[in-house]
């Protein structure tokens, strides 16, 4: 069995490929920040185009599903991955010395700032410094003129400490759950609370008269992708932060 698990390896990626990202935001950083030849493989939802960033970059680069299975290829240098990750990957990480990169998920822009710097050093890229001078650009507002919210299935919202509050804020938009902390249910009577320019929203929504009611108040509901919203990877959060703003101005 093991054979054959070699074999596979082999053939789905070539020796002197070392890296391998475990999950859908590590894909990004892998692809955004190491060069092709360094990449061992990224996680197969790296490949859809509705959920990742970087999907594009994906149509030569082979994929896993999170197996132990593949971490077999000798060549396999370094993981990386968002928490939690299965201590069977890290006990095989260990055991076969392959360098374990664990991210944790930042919650602001000084965190991603962080994450950037240290990226930036695991991956020897040069990328990292603007994105970081990009991102000192885009300080959160203030005094905000205009109040708006993230919206998703059941009433899952970004609150204070979550890196969609400080998009918000970049975007110059007052977050409607900003005194929450983290991420929080609340119902759709929620968002008639106070007056609001806009809700954004990945999910489709569940038909709900008070929809058509917001609407009839001029409020803008948008759509967002979820490639823009899932990760932390600096080009999303910037074209993110953008696309708010056109809004605001609209």
């Amino acid at each position: 069995m093991w054979a054959h698990i070699f074999i596979f390896s082999f053939f789905m990626a070539p020796l002197s490929a070392s890296i391998l990202s475990l999950d859908l935001c590590a894909d990004q950083w892998l692809l955004g920040m190491a060069s092709p030849e360094e990449i061992h493989s990224v996680s197969y939802v790296g490949q859809d185009p509705e959920l990742s960033y970087l999907a594009s970059r994906t149509s030569s680069v082979p994929t896993h599903r999170g197996t132990a299975e593949d971490l077999m290829n000798p060549a396999l240098k370094m993981v990386i991955g968002y928490e939690p990750i299965s201590p069977v990957i890290k006990k095989l990480c260990q055991k076969k010395k392959i360098r374990l990169i664990a991210l944790s998920y930042p919650h602001s822009f000084q965190e991603l700032e962080k994450q950037i710097l240290f990226l930036s050093h695991v991956f020897h890229s040069v990328q990292g410094e603007k994105w970081i001078q990009r991102l000192k650009k885009n300080s959160p507002c203030t005094s905000c003129t205009q109040k708006a919210a993230f919206y998703e299935a059941q009433g899952l919202s970004p609150g204070n400490h979550t890196l969609l509050n400080e998009v918000l804020l970049a975007a110059g938009y007052e977050n409607l759950y900003g005194t929450k902390e983290g991420w929080t249910y609340n119902s759709l009577e929620s968002l008639l609370s106070t007056p609001l320019s806009a809700v954004f929203f990945s999910d489709t929504p569940r038909p709900h008269p008070l929809w058509d009611h917001l609407k009839k108040k001029k409020i803008t509901l948008q759509k967002i992708p979820y490639r823009l919203t899932l990760c932390p990877y600096p080009p999303a959060v910037f074209e993110l932060i953008r696309l708010l703003r056109e809004t605001s101005h609209a």
